[in-house]
C-alpha cells in the first residue's frame, strides 16, 4: 500500500520560516527607508515590526496553542493595517502642505520685477492721459479734434516736429506743445520696450508664470500695439493696470524719468 502524503520535516519547516522572516523584514525595511523623513511613522512601523518578531517567537517557543496563535496574530494584523491608513493619511497631509502640487511655483524676482515696471509705466501713461481727456473734453481750441485722433499718428507727428523743417499746423503745433501729451507719447514707446524686456524674462522662466504671461499679451494686444483714441487708450489702461495690480500687490515702481 503506498504511503500517505508526508508532513514537512524541521529541515524544510526552517527553511520556510527562514523565506517567510526574509520576505516579511524585507518589506518593512522599504517601509522604514520610504518614511526615512518622518520619525513619528518610523516609530510607529518599529513598534509594528517588533510586535511581529514578539508574535513568532511566542508562537514557536512559548507554546501558544493555535486558537490563541489565531488571536494574536488577528490583532497584528489590524495594528498593521491602522498604521497603514494612518501612514496614508499622513503623507497625504505632507503632500498637501509641503509637496511640489501645493500653488503655483514662485515667479522668478526677475519677472515680477519687470511686471512692476510695466506697472509703473501704465499708471504714469494714465495720468498723463486722463488730464488729455480733460482738455478734450473742455472742447479747447484744437482739442476736440484730438479726441477722433489717434495716438500713433499723433504722437508720430509730434515726433517729426521735434526734427524741424515742418510747415506750420495750428491743430498739431497746440497739441505737441502739450507736455501729458508729450508724456503719453513718450511713455507709451518706453512701455513698448519695457513689454519686450517682460516677455524676455517670461520665455527664460520654467515654467512660465501663467498670470504673468496673460498680462504681458494683454499690454501687448491692448496699450502698446493697438492705434487707440484717447478715450480707448484709457479704458486699455483701466484693464492692464487691474489685471496687473490683481497679481501684484503693492505700490508699482516708479517709471524711469
Amino acid at each position: 500500500m503506498a504511503d500517505g502524503p508526508r508532513s514537512p520535516g524541521p529541515k524544510q519547516s526552517r527553511s520556510d520560516l527562514k523565506g517567510f522572516l526574509e520576505t516579511v523584514f524585507g518589506f518593512f525595511t522599504e517601509v522604514l527607508k520610504a518614511i526615512a523623513g518622518d520619525n513619528l511613522l518610523r516609530v510607529a512601523w518599529g513598534v509594528i515590526v517588533l510586535l511581529l518578531v514578539v508574535l513568532m517567537f511566542m508562537v514557536l517557543f512559548g507554546g501558544v496553542g493555535p486558537e490563541r496563535g489565531f488571536q494574536l496574530a488577528l490583532v497584528t494584523v489590524a495594528a498593521v493595517l491602522g498604521t497603514f491608513v494612518f501612514t496614508v493619511s499622513r503623507s497625504h497631509v505632507h503632500r498637501t502642505t509641503n509637496g511640489p502640487g501645493n500653488g503655483p511655483p514662485p515667479v522668478p524676482a526677475e519677472v515680477e520685477r519687470q511686471a512692476r515696471r510695466c506697472l509703473g509705466l501704465l499708471h504714469s501713461i494714465r495720468d498723463a492721459n486722463d488730464r488729455v481727456l480733460h482738455r478734450i473734453r473742455a472742447g479747447q481750441g484744437a482739442w476736440s479734434r484730438l479726441q477722433r485722433d489717434t495716438y500713433n499718428r499723433v504722437c508720430h507727428e509730434c515726433y517729426v516736429r521735434r526734427l524741424g523743417g515742418v510747415p506750420p499746423d495750428t491743430y498739431l503745433d497746440q497739441v505737441c506743445a502739450d507736455p501729458d501729451l508729450a508724456r503719453v507719447c513718450d511713455d507709451k514707446w518706453v512701455l513698448g520696450e519695457a513689454v519686450d524686456d517682460y516677455r524676455r524674462c517670461l520665455d527664460q522662466a520654467k515654467p512660465t508664470p501663467p498670470a504673468h504671461d496673460s498680462l504681458e499679451l494683454l499690454i501687448r494686444r491692448s496699450v502698446t500695439r493697438p492705434d487707440c483714441t484717447p478715450g480707448e487708450l484709457q479704458e486699455a489702461l483701466n484693464r492692464a493696470i487691474q489685471r496687473a495690480e490683481q497679481i501684484l500687490p503693492g505700490p508699482p515702481l516708479p517709471p524711469a524719468p
